[in-house]
């Protein structure tokens, strides 16, 4: 998910967390109701990055999508590929503009190619902030 862009949004980062708090919560809820019908579960990790990114709609006549491009959206990929399951990795930029309305613990994520990065594990959130 992007937020910020196409419209402005002074909120971003507090968007941005709450959306993948909620997230978490709902798979939580769908996991157990399935769980109790037998029916296969599935588990997802969460990573958000903030920064500069050039947006707007690529594409042919046929199909056209909107998208954003740049090393932010690059290093975004990796927290997000370094969340385990139910878990939510926010990148220090991130964490300077949220960090009043989050529980969290300092940790690091490994990369393939561009060593560790430091991350905050969010263990809660503090919505009404």
């Amino acid at each position: 998910m992007v937020f910020g862009s196409l419209e402005a949004d002074a909120q971003q980062h507090k968007h941005a967390l709450q959306a993948a708090w909620e997230m978490l919560s709902a798979v939580s809820e769908l996991n157990a109701e399935r769980q109790a019908q037998g029916q296969v579960t599935c588990d997802i990790g969460i990573g958000i990055h903030c920064g500069e990114v050039l947006h707007g709609f690529i594409g042919a006549a046929e199909q056209v999508e909107f998208t954003v491009i740049g090393d932010a959206v690059n290093r975004a990929s990796r927290y997000c590929d370094g969340a385990k399951a139910g878990e939510v990795l926010i990148s220090p930029d991130v964490y300077q503009r949220v960090w009043e309305m989050v529980n969290e613990e300092r940790t690091m994520t490994e990369t393939k190619h561009e060593g560790n990065f430091t991350a905050y594990r969010i263990n809660d959130v503090h919505v009404g902030q």
